[in-house]
């Protein structure tokens, strides 16, 4: 049997400015930078990005543009669909979720803003997951597309 996790994942900007979380690494119990990301829960998916940024940064965003859907393989018929945005700030200052708080065994240390120059300096060894390093390197590139590109729609035939 086939199994597909959907996620989503938020580049949250603002101007020139990318907020990245620091939650404990499931690899190696170190702490590293991720982006903001989730499960989707028996949800939409604008609706999960949206509720994931709250969870994770404290923060209301708006969706601006995609980054694109990404599938990762991960073998044994195990896929992880992940749908990227990026985010600007509507509501609220970014901060980490009281421990108690915080859900499906997350342990966010730290949010911090970084500069395009920082980013860049970054590597693949300072985050938790690959996914997030590639999607950072991607929006260094100006890769960006309309949000409309993935929408939920209800296609059950009556």
């Amino acid at each position: 049997m086939t199994v597909v996790n959907l996620k989503v994942c938020l580049l949250i900007k603002d101007n020139d400015k990318v907020l990245l979380i620091k939650e404990k690494s499931g690899q190696n119990n170190d702490y590293k930078w991720n982006i903001v990301k989730g499960t989707v829960e028996n949800e939409e998916i604008i609706k999960a990005a949206i509720r994931e940024a709250e969870e994770e940064a404290n923060v209301k965003v708006n969706l601006k543009d995609s980054l694109g859907v990404h599938v990762k393989f991960y073998g044994e018929n195990k896929y992880t669909v992940y749908f990227c945005y990026i985010a600007e700030i509507s509501e609220g200052t970014p901060k980490v979720t009281d421990s108690e708080k915080q859900t499906g065994g997350e342990d966010i240390a730290e949010v911090k803003w970084f500069t395009k120059e920082e980013l860049k300096k970054l590597k693949d060894s300072d985050f938790v997951l690959d996914v997030s390093y590639q999607l950072i390197k991607k929006y260094l590139e100006g890769t960006k597309y309309p949000t409309e590109i993935v929408r939920s729609q209800d296609l059950s035939v009556s």
